[in-house]
C-alpha cells in the first residue's frame, strides 16, 4: 500500500490516522461544551484549534525544518490534538458519571442514513485521485489536471450544496 500511494514512509499515513480520529471527536466534545451553554471554553478550545494548528505547522517548518506535508499535518495534528484534549479534560465528568441505558434500534435508525450518505459523498469527492494516482503510477505529473479539475469540483459542491439545500425547500 506504501508503495502504491508512493509515501515515502506509513509516517504520512498514521499521522493521517491520528488527524482524523481527532477530528471525530472534535465535534462531539464541542458540542458538549455548546449543550452546556458554556461559551467561554467553547471559543477557547476553537481559538486552541485555530492557533495550534498554525502554530503547530510553523513549528514543524521553521523549528524542525519538516518542510514536507508529513511535517505540516503534524502540526495540524499537534493543534487539534490540543483543541480535542482541552475540550475532553473539561468535559471528563461525563465520563465519570452514571451512564444511562442507550436503546440502540432508534439511535441506529437515525444515525446509519446520515452517516452513510454523508460518507459516501465524503468518499466520491476524495476517492478518485488516490484510485487515479495508484491506478497510472506512470504518469509523473500527467495527474495534476486531474487533481486541479478535481478540486474545482469539490470546491462547486462545498460552496453549491449548502445553498441548495436552502434554497430548494423555498423553491418548492
Amino acid at each position: 500500500m506504501q508503495a502504491s500511494w508512493g509515501l515515502p514512509s506509513p509516517a504520512p499515513l498514521w499521522v493521517t490516522l491520528a488527524t482524523g480520529l481527532c477530528l471525530g471527536w472534535q465535534p462531539i466534545w464541542f458540542g458538549v461544551l455548546q449543550g452546556r451553554h458554556d461559551f467561554f471554553w467553547l471559543g477557547t478550545v476553537q481559538m486552541v484549534n485555530g492557533f495550534g494548528r498554525i502554530g503547530g505547522a510553523a513549528v514543524m517548518f521553521v523549528l524542525l525544518q519538516q518542510v514536507h506535508a508529513t511535517g505540516l499535518v503534524t502540526g495540524a495534528f499537534l493543534g487539534l490534538a490540543a483543541s480535542t484534549g482541552l475540550a475532553i479534560w473539561l468535559g471528563r465528568d461525563l465520563l465519570m458519571g452514571p451512564a444511562q441505558p442507550l436503546v440502540w434500534r432508534p439511535w441506529l435508525r437515525h444515525v446509519v442514513p446520515l452517516t452513510l450518505g454523508m460518507g459516501t459523498t465524503m468518499f466520491f469527492l476524495s476517492a478518485d485521485m488516490v484510485f487515479v494516482q495508484s491506478r497510472f503510477p506512470e504518469a509523473a505529473g500527467g495527474t495534476d489536471a486531474y487533481g486541479a479539475a478535481g478540486t474545482l469540483a469539490r470546491a462547486l459542491v462545498t460552496f453549491t450544496a449548502p445553498l441548495s439545500a436552502v434554497m430548494f425547500p423555498l423553491l418548492v
